[in-house]
């Protein structure tokens, strides 16, 4: 199966603290401790689907996840070229969205200092508190209008610490005066890839070179101090922070497919 350095990076993920298997020709990875969290539960493709092939593929990701009944979604992924407009149409019809994104490389960083800012890595249980409320400043979707959200990202954050407690895995953080203003994940893969994770700086912090000095500060550590021979991330190209990836070094590279259902329930094997 050709699967791109990112994607097996985001295989690796989900096997800290979930599992991933090859079944009949397709990857599944799952995360029961985290059941809608999308990208850690979803079937992996070798190559792109054909149109005819999307509601075959969703009934099978609904057999496969039988066992996780809050996984209404199903999530198909393949790595590879644009999606052809055929196969965007037909999933439209089927009433599924694009859920895609790029890989970014890098094999070295420009250095960057921000003036200010003290980095270090962060203490999971000791500073949880920061790292918590920091991750909850960073996402305005994370209300009590939105429980499931809600509980996805306690789910989530939860994971962080059992990547924490595993060796390749640790959380730094950006201060200023004493206040976290910034932090990220620095999880080292097979193959010597170190994966950044959760990248985020204050809102009331931003466009000042914190996170720039958080990613240049810790990647080149990665590369310099840790066995670590390419930096990856991935980027949804709608975000605003592609020129900063590419000033400090980083390449695009390999597109990530996604078309998610968000609820599948109607193709239960069970209906």
């Amino acid at each position: 199966m050709t699967i791109s350095d990112l994607t097996r990076t985001d295989l690796h993920l989900v096997s800290l603290h979930g599992e991933v298997q090859e079944i009949d020709g397709v990857v599944v990875a799952r995360t029961p401790t985290n059941p809608t969290y999308r990208w850690g539960n979803f079937i992996l493709l070798d190559s792109c689907p054909e149109p005819g092939d999307l509601e075959p593929l969703i009934h099978r990701a609904r057999q496969l996840f039988r066992d996780q009944p809050e996984s209404l979604h199903a999530l198909i992924r393949w790595d590879g070229e644009a999606i052809p407009e055929t196969l965007e149409s037909w999933a439209t019809q089927l009433g599924m969205t694009n859920d895609n994104g790029m890989a970014m490389r890098a094999g070295r960083l420009e250095p960057h200092t921000h003036p200010d800012l003290a980095v270090r890595p962060l203490d999971l249980e000791k500073d949880w508190r920061e790292i918590e409320e920091l991750n909850r400043t960073c996402d305005p979707e994370e209300t009590p209008d939105h429980p499931d959200y809600v509980l996805f990202k306690e789910r989530l954050r939860r994971s962080w610490k059992v990547w924490a407690n595993q060796d390749g895995v640790t959380w730094w953080g950006g201060f200023i005066d004493g206040r976290l203003v910034g932090q990220l994940g620095m999880v080292l893969c097979p193959g010597g890839f170190g994966r950044f994770q959760s990248v985020e700086t204050a809102p009331d912090m931003r466009r000042q070179g914190i996170c720039s000095t958080l990613v240049s500060t810790v990647g080149n550590h990665a590369l310099q101090n840790l066995r670590c021979r390419e930096l990856l991330l991935g980027i949804d190209l709608g975000g605003n922070t592609l020129d900063m990836y590419r000033t400090l070094g980083f390449q695009l590279e390999d597109w990530q497919h996604g078309l998610v259902m968000v609820d599948a329930s109607e193709y239960d094997p069970a209906r």
